[in-house]
């Protein structure tokens, strides 16, 4: 194999001269040299790349639901894990003068809860969002970076505000109280 490759290796370097110097780079897992494509600014390349939030790497999903929508947060919940695995909750209060002592319940949920949560965040893509008002009358804010659904209801979002309608009110209200429902069953509270 290694003689193989050294083969190739040489037989490209011969084919290197045919190429201009200043358009060739190297792919350095083979030793391919090929030509690159024109440059573009980076305003060109704004211009024609959607905004969006890359999706979390392999396939990692993470649920983050805060009260209220728009102060300093006195309840976090926060699910992370991967399709079709168990994944873990985190849920963090605030309580007392100030808000200053901590209160910290831990879980996991089973693969199939995860996965049954995965289907019912799927159709709040798309969904409206306001960064400065709760259009949704629950105060909560609830960010989702999962493989399919990048949402958040306080993200601004390009071309203007639109409001929500009421069967979009009522399925994120159904969401909210599923993750509530999971922590309620699932977290406990870490003993130090």
């Amino acid at each position: 194999m290694h003689i193989f490759l050294l083969q190739i290796q040489h037989q490209l370097q011969r084919k290197k001269t045919s190429l201009p110097v200043s358009n060739q780079q190297s792919h350095f897992s083979l030793g391919v040299k090929y030509k690159t494509p024109q440059t573009r600014t980076s305003k060109e390349i704004e211009q024609t790349m959607p905004r969006s939030m890359a999706p979390p790497p392999s396939g990692e999903f993470s649920i983050r639901l805060t009260k209220p929508f728009s102060e300093t947060p006195t309840s976090k919940i926060e699910i992370i894990g991967e399709p079709n695995r168990p994944a873990s909750i985190k849920h963090t209060t605030h309580v007392g003068a100030n808000n200053q002592t901590i209160i910290t319940k831990e879980g996991s949920i089973d693969a199939e809860d995860s996965n049954e949560l995965m289907d019912l965040l799927r159709p709040l893509a798309g969904y409206p969002t306001d960064p400065n008002e709760d259009i949704y009358g629950l105060g909560v804010r609830l960010d989702l970076a999962t493989f399919e659904v990048q949402w958040d209801n306080g993200e601004e979002v390009e071309g203007g505000k639109a409001d929500p309608t009421e069967e979009n009110k009522q399925t994120f209200k159904d969401v909210v109280e599923s993750i509530e429902a999971l922590v309620r069953q699932k977290a406990k509270e870490r003993t130090s």
